[in-house]
C-alpha cells in the first residue's frame, strides 16, 4: 500500500464522517483536531467523480468563513430544503417523515413527495437539523455534493486542487479509481461507500489520501461503517486528538437542544446531567451572552437582539463536562 499521510498527525483538518443516504441526503462532517480555532473559508470539498483525477468549479465548493473551535466539528450537506421537492429535488429528511409500517421506508404521497407529520418527529432521521452548512442547491450549477458511492470525495486547502495536488489533506475513496455503480467494497464484498454511513475511528488522526495511480485501494480500516441515514452521529466526532482531562464531549444521545434552526429568538437545552452554564459565540468566537444555572437539566437560552445566522453554543455541565453545538437563528 502507498497511502500517505497529509499532514503530521493532530495538525490540520479531516473528514471525520461521510454519509450517502437516501434521496438527498448526502455530504460530509469536518473535523478541528487541533487546538486553534480554524477559518473554514480558507478550505473547499472536491467530488473526484466516476476516477476523474480533476475537479472544475462545478465540481468544487469552498466553505463559508466559521471559526471552528477545536476539537469540534461541521457538517455540511446538500441544500435541499424545500417541504414540496419531489423526486431529485426531494428534501432532506428532518425527523417528521412518516414511516411506512409495511415497507419500513418513507411514505410517499400522489406526487411522489415526503408524507410529513410533526407530532412524530424523530431525531435519529433529523439530518437537515444537524447541518452547519447547506450547499450546491442546483445541480447544474455545482453537483459537488451529490455523490453516490463511486466518487472521491476530498478536503483541500484553497479553491482549487493544485497540479501538483500538495493542497490535497484528505480524500474518502481513491482519486483516480471508478469502482463501479456499486462502489467502494468491504473485504467480503458488501457496500462501503454507496448506501452508508462512514465514521472515522477515534485512533485516525490525521487525514490520508488514496491515488490510484500509486496502487492504493480503499477498506474499512479506519472507518466504522453504519447503514445509509444513521445520522445520530453527525455534530460530535471522538478522535484521540482530544486528550484534554478537564474537557471531554457529551454523548449527543445525552444532550437535546431544540427548536433547531431556532424559533422565536430562544432555545431549549435538556440533558440528562445538571446544567451549570451555556455560553452564546459568534461564528468568529467572540463571547455573545453566558448563562448560569444550578441543579436543573433544563435550561431556556434567550437568543434576543442577536443577527439571523450561525451560532455556537458552549455548554458546560456540572460535572465538569462541555461540548459545543451549532444553532442556526432565523
Amino acid at each position: 500500500m502507498s497511502a500517505f499521510a497529509a499532514q503530521a498527525q493532530c495538525n490540520e483538518l479531516f473528514i471525520s464522517e461521510y454519509f450517502e443516504g437516501s434521496y438527498n441526503n448526502r455530504g460530509l462532517e469536518i473535523y478541528n483536531p487541533t487546538n486553534q480555532a480554524i477559518d473554514l473559508s480558507g478550505y473547499s470539498v472536491v467530488r473526484f467523480s466516476n476516477g476523474a483525477t480533476t475537479a472544475g468549479a462545478d465540481y468544487t465548493v469552498t466553505l463559508s468563513s466559521y471559526m471552528l473551535q477545536p476539537h469540534a466539528t461541521y457538517v455540511i450537506a446538500t441544500d435541499k430544503r424545500d417541504p414540496n421537492g419531489t423526486s431529485f429535488e426531494a428534501p432532506l429528511f428532518n425527523g417528521t417523515e412518516v414511516i411506512d409500517t409495511v415497507t419500513g421506508g418513507i411514505q410517499l404521497d400522489a406526487n411522489q413527495a415526503y408524507v410529513r407529520d410533526a407530532n412524530v418527529y424523530d431525531a435519529t432521521r433529523d439530518l437537515e437539523g444537524r447541518v452547519d452548512e447547506f450547499v450546491c442547491p442546483v445541480y447544474n450549477d455545482n453537483s459537488t455534493l451529490y455523490h453516490n458511492g463511486n466518487d472521491a470525495m476530498a478536503l483541500i486547502s484553497g479553491t482549487t486542487v493544485a497540479t501538483d495536488g500538495s493542497n490535497l489533506l484528505d480524500v474518502v475513496g481513491v482519486i483516480g479509481a471508478d469502482p463501479g455503480s456499486d462502489g467502494w467494497t468491504t473485504a467480503g464484498g458488501d457496500y462501503l461507500t454507496k448506501d452508508r454511513d462512514l465514521v472515522r475511528k477515534a485512533s485516525v488522526t490525521e487525514g490520508v489520501l488514496l491515488i490510484d495511480a500509486l496502487g492504493d485501494t480503499f477498506n474499512e480500516g479506519d472507518w466504522e461503517v453504519n447503514p445509509k441515514n444513521t445520522f445520530v452521529n453527525l455534530g460530535n466526532h471522538t478522535c484521540d486528538c482530544n486528550t484534554s482531562t478537564s474537557t471531554s464531549d457529551v454523548n449527543a444521545t445525552n444532550l437535546r437542544i431544540f427548536p433547531n434552526p431556532t424559533a422565536n429568538n430562544r432555545v431549549n437545552v435538556v440533558s440528562q446531567t445538571p446544567i451549570a452554564t451555556v455560553s452564546v459565540l459568534n461564528t468568529l468566537g467572540q463571547l455573545v451572552g453566558t448563562y448560569n444555572y444550578s441543579n436543573t437539566t433544563t435550561a431556556v437560552v434567550t437568543l434576543d437582539g442577536l443577527t439571523n445566522g450561525l451560532f455556537v453554543l458552549s455548554i458546560q455541565l456540572e460535572n465538569g463536562e462541555t461540548t459545543t453545538q451549532k444553532i442556526l437563528v432565523k
